[in-house]
């Protein structure tokens, strides 16, 4: 059951089984679900193996998500496109994924056909056995369920799986504290990590994670080049490295990781993988590439490089018509360039799609002012409030607005408002 939570988690197994990974320029570096990602591997084939990742990932989120038929159909397509060297013990990590899909979809007998495989090719996976047990005894097998709980037993008592429970439970820990917004203690458990698994990128990431959240960005900077001198194409990395680097105001190198990430991408993502990863996945995952586009989009825009920025939220409302982001980066670069209309354009399409979207307002609001449609800056200013009377730029924006068409009453008011905003505690 573990295994499906997160990825992770996965690296954990793999590393644990197999003793300590050889750093890059070795033999292996392990990564990506417990898969081989060698030193000497070319592009090509680091290309491959991170797409078998990804859609092992695709596959996981469809499962946590209750769409078991679709992550069948992918964990089977994963086996059947096994390398003929793929490890045993990788190899029935498939299919005990495979087969807990199959449970949880009620497809029980397949479900222990494939935990049976899975345990053949691995006989040391625990929690393949107590997910067996549990279909058997939804069967009424009791005879078979107690046989492998004891086996289960057995192994979790075996002294040479105790460091292996040990860096699960510092996993398991660091993930539940992470959905807490407990970052210190998430450090805590990560830096342990780092000190079982040096070689191993899970514990990095999680690392630079936690520290980036902590607004610690040189801690969290050097996680993550740490966990890249592991794997240096890792997507995910690069990503949160490139917004570490935007935090940090080094926005060359920021766009630089961004562009790697999105030639990456380019070349392995699909319309269908996009959808998913947007609508299931969780933070720890590289956004979608019309996000990826949108946020470049910001750096050039920092840099002052309009006609880039312009050029990237294009491509990002091409990959994605509903990106918010980048039609409100294109609005800011239109809006720079004096361009009311085509700024107005971008933020009436977006407000078609979300009214609700408050900033949207703030800013159309903002960009009738500049125009000198006071009354109508008043409307999208009004509703803006409506949604949030907590941000006093709203009410400054408004008051503006009155003053200039005469409204000193009602302009007085909303600085009131302001004041006591800015200075509540």
């Amino acid at each position: 059951m573990i295994a499906s939570l997160s990825p992770f988690l996965i690296v954990c197994s793999a590393d644990a089984k197999d003793g300590a990974v050889k750093p890059a320029g070795h033999e292996t570096v392990y990564k990506h679900g417990g898969h081989p990602w060698r030193a000497e591997m070319t592009e090509a084939q680091q290309e491959a193996l991170a797409a078998r990742w990804r859609r092992w990932e695709v596959a996981n989120n469809r499962m946590q998500c209750g769409d078991y038929s679709e992550s069948i159909k992918i964990y089977t397509d994963l086996i059947n496109t096994a390398h003929k060297k793929t490890k045993k013990e990788h190899l029935g990590f498939m299919y005990a994924q495979r087969g807990y899909a199959r449970m949880l979809n009620g497809e029980l007998k397949p479900g222990i056909a494939d935990a049976t495989k899975a345990l053949e090719l691995d006989p040391n996976s625990i929690w393949t056995r107590k997910n067996r047990a549990l279909a058997y005894r939804k069967l009424g097998l009791f005879e078979q369920a107690k046989k492998d709980l004891q086996v289960a037993r057995e192994l979790e008592n075996n002294p040479k799986h105790q460091k292996e429970r040990a860096i699960w439970g510092h996993y398991r820990d660091a993930m539940e504290l992470r959905n807490q917004d407990k970052p210190e203690a998430v450090v805590e458990h990560a830096q342990q990590l780092v000190k079982e698994q040096p070689h191993n990128t899970a514990p990095y990431f999680m690392l630079g994670d936690a520290y980036f959240e902590m607004g610690k960005f040189n801690e969290a900077l050097n996680a993550f080049n740490k966990s890249l001198a592991i794997i240096p194409g890792d997507p995910y990395a690069l990503n949160y490295r490139g917004t570490t680097y935007a935090q940090l105001g080094q926005i060359d190198k920021a766009i630089a990781d961004y562009t790697r990430v999105i030639e990456i991408r380019k070349k392995a993502s699909s319309k269908k993988w996009d959808e998913i990863v947007s609508s299931y996945a969780g933070k720890f995952l590289a956004p979608s590439l019309s996000e990826l586009y949108a946020l470049r989009a910001e750096l050039y825009l920092k840099h002052g490089d309009k006609d880039k920025a312009l050029a990237d939220c294009s491509q990002a409302i091409k990959s994605n018509p509903s990106d918010d982001r980048a039609r409100l980066v294109r609005a800011t670069v239109y809006r720079q360039c004096k361009q009311s209309e085509k700024a107005l354009a971008d933020l009436n399409d977006l407000l078609r799609v979300n009214p609700k979207d408050e900033k949207a307002l703030q800013f159309k609001a903002e960009i009738l002012m500049d125009s000198g449609k006071h009354k109508d800056a008043i409307i999208a200013i009004t509703k803006a409030i409506e949604l949030d009377d907590s941000d006093w730029h709203s009410y400054e924006i408004r008051a503006l607005c009155h003053r200039s068409i005469g409204n000193g009453k009602l302009a007085a008011q909303d600085i009131h408002q302001v004041n006591l905003l800015r200075n509540k505690p």
